[in-house]
């Protein structure tokens, strides 16, 4: 039985992201935040 639960990020982590995302790539951003792109 799997138990880890998903992980969630906060509004401002969003937001931010979103943000980044205008002035690099998104594959740069998800490196650089560690995360999947497939997450922005």
């Amino acid at each position: 039985m799997n138990t880890s639960k998903r992980k969630t990020y906060s509004k401002e982590f969003k937001e931010e992201a979103l943000r980044l995302t205008s002035k690099s790539s998104i594959t740069q951003v998800a490196q650089d935040l560690e995360v999947h792109p497939n997450k922005l």
